[in-house]
């Protein structure tokens, strides 16, 4: 009975030890896999949808640059990756962007940012995930009805650096505003019977 178990157990060794080294086989020595997952914590906005002509808005771009140096692989949108990434074995960083920085203040133009640091190793897949956050301040004018239908009125908002202004005349009551962070946020209002 010993021995019989004895067999079993040499067998079933040698059986997983030849099924991992095939496994092994199927990827090149000094290279690994990253199955990179990327996304927008979008709990501090809502994403706004692309009008026709613009890019859409969950565009993600991705530059993966090597630790060791060398050069950086450029992934336009990895929403577009349907398999992992074969990469050089080593550290990596990774730089996630979505949206295209517009200046100082800019109307209806988040821009997104993440950064990951993976490293790949032989012969194995790293799998990670990158999650960009809003990288300036979002702001909104909103007024009550009751105010609106009394007053004619426009509220300039500025970061000092750069300024927006939310009226009627220039049509943008209803956009958002985005603006780098500084030290300063101000705004005025001025305000006219109607």
């Amino acid at each position: 009975m010993k021995l019989y178990r004895l067999i079993l157990i040499s067998f079933t060794l040698l059986w997983t030890l030849v099924s991992c080294n095939d496994r092994g086989q199927e990827m090149e020595q000094g290279t690994g896999y990253l199955d990179l997952r990327v996304s927008r914590d979008a709990s501090v906005d809502i994403v706004p949808v692309a009008k026709s002509g613009e890019a859409a808005a969950d565009v993600i771009a991705v530059t993966l640059i090597p630790q060791a140096g060398g050069e950086s692989v450029v992934i336009e949108d990895i929403n577009q990756m349907t398999e992992p990434i074969k990469l050089k074995t080593g550290v990596y960083k990774v730089v996630a962007t979505s949206g295209e920085d517009k200046g100082s203040a800019a109307f209806d133009a988040p821009v997104y940012y993440g950064e990951e640091q993976i490293e790949v190793r032989n012969m194995q897949v790293v799998t990670k995930e990158v999650v960009c956050t809003l990288t300036g301040v979002k702001v909104t004018a909103d007024f009550s009805s009751a105010f609106k239908a009394s007053f004619d009125y426009k509220l300039t908002v500025s970061n000092g650096e750069a300024s927006l202004e939310f009226s009627q005349e220039a049509g943008t009551l209803d956009k958002e505003a985005y603006f780098h962070v500084t030290d300063k946020l101000s705004w005025v209002l001025d305000v006219t019977n109607a």
